[in-house]
């Protein structure tokens, strides 16, 4: 049985004289041209899309990287303000002629976990946008997030999010090693940290194993009100996808098709927001 396995995990890995998946050189992701067509990317493909107010708001971008959405943001709108969050300063160590301070007031960063940040005022954001950062939270830290992002919204805020599912092809980024889609939900992860460790000499990334309908429970749970939610699907391969829902006969054929999930998100007015609106 392990023989079996190791060879079907070595049929699944991805050969020097197989098409090479593209990728980005982390130097070029630090430049402004990459920075602008990523943003426009973003915006015109996500964020865009769900039609947020950007003007006069203040705008919270949670895994900023260098902060190119922010700078994207001021460029084009009148926000009242931008604030970047990520866990590393990569603003001020990006090699690049952006001088972000040249924004005064009306941008901020902030390095650390979001969710231990006490440093802004609950209540003080209109929006929160965040793209491919929840996945590779662990369950409990993806709550505890949001549960600190619905302490900065204000009522009637929002936050517009795109997170990958467990049930993507790709799994955690398992197309730039593996052939085979789904690998990850074929092999069990400590077959694949060997065997990525015997090949490569590292282990799989972490992605965590929440669904498209898990990560709508969640947004429940933490309080929101799911104002519009979007199921990205996969890549058709239809080969794999048999095998997959003949291994995993329990997921449901939506649940499995899903890559990705959207959702546009609103922290709703509670009875001690309607008392503190009547008193004023």
């Amino acid at each position: 049985m392990l023989t079996k396995l190791r060879q079907a995990l070595t049929r699944s890995l991805a050969k020097p004289g197989d098409t090479p998946i593209p990728t980005t050189p982390l130097a070029e992701k630090s430049t402004l041209a990459w920075g602008e067509q990523q943003a426009a990317k973003l915006w015109d493909g996500l964020y865009g899309s769900f039609d947020p107010v950007v003007d006069g708001q203040t705008v919270l971008d949670l895994g900023c990287s260098w902060g190119y959405l922010p700078k994207y943001l001021l460029d084009r709108f009148q926000p009242r303000k931008v604030i970047g969050v990520d866990l590393k300063p990569l603003w001020d160590t990006m090699q690049s002629e952006w001088d972000w301070r040249a924004y005064g007031e009306r941008l901020e960063f902030h390095a650390g976990d979001l969710a231990q940040n006490r440093d802004m005022a609950d209540g003080g954001l209109d929006l929160v946008l965040c793209t491919s950062v929840l996945q590779y939270m662990r369950p409990e830290q993806v709550e505890a997030t949001l549960n600190r992002v619905y302490e900065l919204l204000r009522p009637g805020g929002e936050m517009i999010l795109r997170t990958r599912c467990f049930t993507s092809h790709i799994g955690a980024d398992f197309h730039t090693d593996f052939k085979t889609p789904y690998v990850h939900l074929l092999h069990p992860k400590r077959d694949l940290d060997r065997h990525l460790a015997d090949k490569k000499g590292r282990p799989v990334r972490y992605l965590n194993f929440l669904t498209a309908t898990t990560y709508l429970a969640i947004f429940h749970r933490t309080g929101f009100e799911i104002a519009e939610a979007r199921r990205r699907g996969s890549k058709q391969h239809p080969d794999a996808q048999a095998r997959v829902a003949e291994a995993l006969p329990w997921i449901s054929p939506e649940e499995l098709s899903c890559a990705e999930l959207e959702c546009r998100l609103i922290r709703p007015y509670e009875p001690h927001d309607l008392d503190a609106i009547r008193a004023a």
